[in-house]
């Protein structure tokens, strides 16, 4: 699987629609010489399409950009375990086998979105079974959107009104022709895209209501991805306008206790979120394969042995982050806690982020096995979208407004609205999510070293918690994959790589 069109194209139609439902792992197809001969093989290959994207969060897809960033140190017993990327040195290549995944994945999604939309409007079809089939288009649309976001926020720079028409942003591809070698769009073309893919899943998707919990693509999901999106690209009063909407909705509510907090983040039962993937124990015990959900990596948080009781992290978080969060603050008390330590034979008390420790519904054995079903928007990010797009654009009462309410429900203390306090709130509250980096290159900042908890339980020196990252860091924009490039010779690398 090397070319994003004839590797992952192949791949995409030797897969893969699923024929079960969506509560159990995607586990046969049907062939593509077959598929949507009725509307039972659309709903299948929908179904296939949403475990697809799931399996473009979680694992490597969130924590990649993470421990590139001052959230966490490597332990002493890492084992150069996402060495690559959190060094983010000379060492780290094009040829790192995340980034390599990240993109091939997302875009395995792509193509298979646009199989299901080059083939659903050749049904023929009765009038129950064209608005099922719209529902079907609509998903479509929003995957592709949401997915395409992700990979243009990652390999290329951030949006810049006066650079964006010129900036290299990722292939658009919106066919399954095999013959193509894309070359990469502008960033602002990449955007066009996005934003008239956001606009049809609108249309499509305009009878499916919003609600907390929802495991499928509704018309707020849509919204909520169109507020990011704007938000990124400094619409500054389309992004405030759509999350001052969801957020006024009454649909959703944001977490005020520890007891909500842990029904949000350890049994997905919260009031949060707009869309959260379903998921449970077949599939966690089951799935193999995806780089992401499933596969239980976010145990290089925690890393708890079964046979010692103990827990042996990969990364262990630094110091600063720990100090950032109040001891009234509800995140603080709910995704950290200190736990009984080995590392190279030395035993420590340390505070490990818990933000994953794994929905006690789909255990198979003691212990912890880190899955949750995936949250892709939610209430949080909304009133720090609206808080960041009032202060960029001047409006100081409504920013603050909305970092007060969000402030006032974690249990930190209130501050005013300014741009400062704003992103130093984006830090507390989107740890381990896998979008700081993202954040740091839309505000044009980097970091300045990683204090350990304890020195001697971390790797040291100046790639570890020496590490300093300037604004406008060059391997902040990821490389386009080795692999990519030496089959097709259209893909020009990003600086720095």
């Amino acid at each position: 699987m090397k070319n994003i069109l004839k590797n992952t194209l192949v791949a995409a139609l030797a897969l893969l629609v699923a024929s079960c439902e969506l509560d159990l792992t995607p586990s046969t197809s049907i062939a593509q010489t077959d598929a949507f001969k009725t509307i039972d093989d659309a709903a299948k290959f929908d179904n296939g399409l949403a475990h697809r994207y799931r399996a473009c969060f979680y694992g490597i897809f969130a924590f990649t950009n993470e421990v590139q960033s001052e959230y966490f140190n490597a332990s002493v017993d890492f084992g150069n375990r996402q060495g690559q990327p959190h060094r983010s040195d000379e060492n780290f290549t094009a040829d790192e086998y995340n980034m390599r995944n990240i993109w091939r994945y997302s875009y395995l999604l792509v193509v298979n979105v646009n199989n299901l939309l080059e083939n659903i409007d050749k049904l023929e079809l009765s009038s129950d079974e064209k608005a099922e089939a719209d529902m079907y288009k609509g998903n479509a649309y929003f995957y592709r959107a949401s997915i395409m976001h992700e990979l243009v926020r990652r390999y290329a720079p951030m949006y810049n009104p006066s650079s964006a028409s010129s900036d290299l942003g990722v292939p658009v591809i919106t066919s399954i022709d095999l013959s193509l070698k894309p070359a990469r769009n502008t960033v602002a073309e990449v955007y066009a895209q996005i934003e008239s893919d956001i606009a049809a899943a609108k249309q499509h998707l305009s009878g499916t209501a919003g609600k907390a919990g929802s495991i499928k693509p509704t018309i707020d999901a849509v919204k909520a991805l169109e507020a990011r999106v704007a938000l990124y690209k400094q619409d500054w009063a389309k992004a405030a306008s759509l999350s001052a909407e969801l957020i006024n909705s009454g649909k959703y509510a944001l977490a005020t206790t520890a007891e909500e907090m842990e029904a949000e983040w350890v049994n997905d039962s919260g009031a949060e979120c707009m869309l959260q993937l379903y998921t449970d124990l077949a599939e966690t015990s089951s799935i193999s394969g995806d780089p992401g959900y499933g596969s239980n990596e976010n145990n290089i948080y925690l890393g708890y042995s079964t046979s010692t009781k103990v827990y042996v992290p990969d990364f262990i978080p630094t110091q600063t982050t720990i100090d950032w969060y109040e001891d009234t603050d509800l995140r603080g008390q709910v995704w950290f806690e200190e736990l009984p330590v080995l590392l190279s034979a030395s035993e420590y008390n340390l505070t490990l982020f818990a933000k994953y420790w794994g929905n006690p519904e789909y255990e198979t054995a003691p212990g912890r096995n880190y899955s949750h079903r995936p949250k892709i928007f939610r209430l949080g990010e909304m009133y720090l979208i609206n808080a960041e797009a009032n202060a960029m654009s001047g409006n100081a009462a409504d920013a603050k407004a909305s970092l007060n309410a969000l402030q006032e429900a974690r249990g930190a203390s209130l501050t005013e609205g300014t741009i400062d306090a704003i992103k130093a709130e984006w830090k507390k509250e989107i740890i381990g999510e896998g979008y700081i980096i993202d954040c740091y290159k839309r505000w044009n900042e980097g970091y300045s070293g990683r204090i350990p908890q304890v020195l001697n339980a971390v790797q040291q020196g100046a790639s570890f918690n020496e590490k300093e990252c300037p604004a406008g860091f060059a391997k902040f924009v990821w490389a386009i994959p080795d692999e990519e490039r030496k089959v097709n010779d259209n893909l020009v690398q990003n600086t720095g790589w």
